[in-house]
């Protein structure tokens, strides 16, 4: 109850049956764990007005091995938060938290200092409420983890961009890619599923374990009593938090996506260039090897009037250059017949692509700028955003409200009687 730490050995019956004791204990203090017997498998059958009680299932499911699926999941039962967001695995009590082990050594010290952190800076809030400090370390674990590969994506994306012959870069982008996909995975199905509990009112109004102690209608006594305005508070802070490191997942994606495709035009641009060079040495041969032809067929060993010439080597001259000549006169038409079928022939080099570095430092610095200038002029310290009010005679006004502020309003317009 006061936040402190320690660890022990326990089996999923031991978990199961410190539920149900908590589940029917009167008092809030610490319940002390009976010895079970061999085969003690037999879940309590006592009906908690409609809630749904904890079973075995719901307990072994957060074992890796016995679930369906990877997806993360918080199953809210009668008297128990079941967490199974990875890395953390843990079952939350209205006096105690039990955290299952299997994650990393910082994320254990991170969820003990912000448990600590919560109980010393709200002692009279509901132990129960410290499901805060699981998301909490949960949200904080992917933003470090995106923020550790922040630098490295940027290293690989400036490198593909600045190098003339990539070899091994182009497989360091897929890594990098890959890498940030299985991030945005992971993150999304968290803020999915927060989300969807942050929609469902009956899983809020059962977060408040303590307040639904001893209450056997549940259903009823949750309807009518209190709003889980606190519960949703804080769930909406970390749906918050997830969107943003989805922002950001996304951002890189978006720079690497670009970066892949910049270089697909630049090479596409080379190998066009090739070709443009291509066709035209491919004339050039063509026409050297027609005269060539005509050179091998007067060399023939055949009797010819050719042979008995004695002019000087003005015959050969004369038959040289006329091939040469041949040869201009071939390639050249074909250049000109070539160019009016659209087909342009040069040995220009390329236009030169603009470095994609620099797009993607100028596109860095945009979004940098974009998100503090939006999150300075859109928001204010205290929560409120601009807004337009309109009257019934069409007139308008400038206003700042917030979430609350506009909720109270609809509260009162349905309050009032027409």
């Amino acid at each position: 109850m006061h936040g402190q730490c320690f660890r022990r050995h326990v089996s999923r019956e031991d978990v199961f049956r410190e539920i149900q004791d908590a589940a029917s204990s009167s008092s809030g203090g610490d319940v002390s764990i009976p010895v079970l017997p061999f085969i003690a498998r037999i879940c309590n059958a006592r009906a908690y007005g409609q809630s749904q009680g904890v079973h075995m299932r719901d307990i072994r499911q957060l074992d890796s091995a016995y679930s369906i699926s990877d997806r993360p999941t918080i199953l809210v039962r009668h008297q128990a938060i079941l967490v199974n967001i990875d890395p953390i695995r843990a079952v939350i009590l209205r006096h105690r938290c039990i955290v299952f082990p299997g994650m990393p050594s910082d994320v254990a010290t991170h969820l003990e200092a912000t448990f600590v952190a919560n109980m010393a800076e709200s002692p009279d809030a509901p132990f129960e409420f410290t499901y805060a400090s699981v998301l909490s370390t949960v949200a904080t674990w992917y933003a470090n983890q995106v923020t550790y590969m922040q630098p490295e994506a940027m290293l690989v994306l400036q490198s593909i961009a600045s190098v003339e012959r990539p070899r091994d870069e182009f497989e360091r982008l897929r890594l990098v890619q890959r890498r940030f996909h299985e991030l945005q995975a992971q993150v999304q199905g968290i803020h999915s599923l927060l989300a969807a509990l942050l929609d469902d009112d009956d899983d809020l109004h059962r977060l408040y374990l303590t307040k639904l102690h001893g209450n056997q209608n549940v259903d009823s006594y949750i309807s009518s009593t209190f709003d889980p305005d606190e519960a949703a508070s804080l769930v909406e802070v970390y749906v918050q938090k997830t969107f943003s490191t989805l922002c950001t997942i996304q951002l890189q994606l978006t720079k690497a996506d670009n970066t892949e495709s910049s270089l697909d035009l630049k090479w596409t641009s080379k190998r066009n260039q090739l070709l443009l060079v291509d066709i035209p040495l491919k004339l050039v041969y063509l026409a050297l090897w027609v005269a060539s032809f005509w050179t091998a067929a007067m060399a023939m060993n055949v009797a010819s009037p050719f042979s008995t010439l004695d002019d000087g080597g003005m015959f050969f001259w004369g038959f040289f250059g006329g091939l040469a000549g041949l040869c201009v006169v071939f390639v050249f038409g074909a250049v000109v017949h070539l160019r009016r079928q659209g087909i342009r022939l040069t040995f220009a080099a390329p236009v030169e692509v603009p470095s994609v570095a620099a797009a993607i430092a100028a596109a860095s610095t945009m979004s940098t700028l974009s998100s503090s200038s939006a999150a300075t002029d859109d928001d204010d310290d205290d929560g409120r955003r601009p807004a337009l009010h309109f009257d019934t005679t069409g007139n308008y006004t400038t206003t700042f409200a917030t979430r609350s502020a506009i909720f109270n309003l609809v509260q009162c317009a349905a309050a009032v009687r027409l």
